[in-house]
């Protein structure tokens, strides 16, 4: 929530003193808290357009880590074009968010530049087909999805015939799974007194990177309701054991996750 408030008050209150030039810095440490200029390790420039906030981050080098574009109406919604680059300044990942998820056709491109792999999505959900190619662009896995569920899906060799079928993408997954996850928040998640005396009510959106060895890091809220229940929400997800980590062609991967944990009043 810092994150949020510090996006929030930086970029508006820049841009009232300063209307003109429309753009606001934010500063944030290797865990993507907000902090100060002398401790930072990315830096965003945001930039106020007529229909929206495009937002730019940067690695420590100067080269640019990711373009956003974020609602107008709602600074911590991400709505419109986006695009993620190595350190090395090689575009690595391109796409479309819709009301902050994934949404339309997304890309993945090797070292090369080569097309890695694409997907289409739907409400952050693969839906449609999911294609990968070999490096030198010929077709490796094709998957078809409906909201989310694998319906098909073939795996090719180098020599482009039929060979023993994989998925090509596994996402991280809670120990037990998600019904076991659930049972987890409900049974750690503590009301918080202030917003239950005020009857706060609300769906916070919390997003995490499972690492490679299943721990979670950058843990943040990605939609926010009040500052109480994020806070809350952030304590019990921080606090998570360690989840089975995701894959991408079978090997273990960072892969950023994001759960909506509602707050409701009996």
């Amino acid at each position: 929530m810092n994150k949020l408030i510090a996006f929030l008050i930086g970029f508006f209150c820049f841009f009232i003193s300063n209307a003109e030039a429309q753009t606001s810095t934010v500063y944030f440490d290797k865990n993507w808290d907000t902090c100060s200029k002398k401790k930072a390790h990315y830096k965003r420039i945001s930039e106020l357009k007529p229909d929206c906030i495009l937002a730019t981050d940067y690695y420590p080098n100067g080269k640019m880590l990711s373009i956003t574009t974020y609602r107008i109406d709602s600074p911590d919604i991400k709505n419109g074009h986006y695009k993620y680059f190595a350190e090395d300044g090689l575009l690595f990942k391109e796409g479309n968010y819709k009301n902050g998820e994934e949404d339309g056709l997304w890309k993945c491109y090797r070292t090369s530049g080569a097309l890695w792999y694409e997907e289409e999505m739907l409400h952050g959900l693969n839906h449609g087909y999911l294609k990968a190619y070999f490096p030198n662009g010929t077709l490796k896995v094709k998957e078809r999805y409906e909201n989310g569920n694998l319906w098909d899906g073939k795996r090719y060799g180098a020599n482009g015939r039929d060979t023993t079928f994989y998925k090509f993408k596994e996402m991280p997954e809670f120990t037990g799974g998600s019904k076991v996850m659930y049972e987890y928040l409900s049974e750690n998640i503590i009301y918080p007194p202030q917003a239950l005396k005020k009857k706060i009510e609300g769906k916070v959106k919390i997003k995490f990177a499972v690492d490679t060895d299943g721990s979670l890091i950058n843990v943040h809220v990605s939609r926010s309701v009040h500052r109480d229940l994020d806070k809350e929400a952030l304590r019990v997800v921080s606090g998570m054991p360690k989840w089975k980590p995701g894959t991408l062609d079978d090997k273990p991967i960072k892969i950023y996750y994001q759960i909506p944990i509602n707050f409701v009043l009996e």
